[in-house]
């Protein structure tokens, strides 16, 4: 299928493994240069290999923790310097169903709100505002929120709040991001 991507510049946070991975795959097989972070320098760079092996297509490695407003702005800045601007951001990262710890409101940590939050609801929040600037400057972009099955069903008291979050989020970030040309969609897996 040609999705019309060919040479367009994309960015996908979590794009070591799982969805993140996947998404990042089809979007070099699209003809995308594709950016991908995450915080695991080996398996992200052994993945960029893999990609770029399957797809030929030019796929970067750029270690990113998202809970770190400094490491998002360097992301951006290389992602820009070495593949042009960015113009499509997949926000995928975050901790998988709490990063192992208890998720329940009487035996859970609040630390495990504060850093699911910090995570994802607010990585996606700073890629964003970091990327927007590009893409209204060239008058198109697509934002791609990954939310999750906690969202619509009873799950972790933290997954559930920060995929509820994110979900608006994008709702919040169309309307206010759609005058630009720039199109942001929220996919819920699972």
């Amino acid at each position: 299928m040609d999705l019309q991507l060919n040479n367009k510049v994309a960015l996908v946070t979590g794009g070591s493994l799982g969805i993140g991975k996947a998404v990042a795959i089809e979007l070099a097989s699209e003809g995308c240069m594709v950016a991908i972070a995450a915080r695991r320098k080996e398996l992200l760079e052994a993945t960029a290999s893999e990609i770029s092996g399957l797809t030929g297509s030019k796929v970067i490695a750029i270690e990113t923790d998202t809970s770190d407003p400094e490491q998002i702005t360097k992301m951006v800045k290389r992602a820009n310097e070495e593949l042009g601007p960015i113009q499509i951001l997949v926000n995928n990262a975050a901790q998988v169903g709490g990063g192992g710890r208890n998720d329940s409101l009487l035996k859970g940590d609040e630390s495990l709100f504060f850093d699911d939050f910090n995570t994802k609801m607010m990585g996606y929040v700073r890629a964003a505002r970091a990327v927007a600037p590009y893409m209204i400057d060239a008058g198109w972009g697509r934002i791609v929120i990954v939310s999750g099955m906690a969202t619509r069903q009873t799950a972790g008291v933290s997954g559930g709040m920060r995929n509820a979050a994110v979900t608006n989020l994008g709702s919040v970030l169309a309307q206010e991001l759609g005058q630009y040309g720039i199109n942001v969609n929220t996919i819920q897996p699972g």
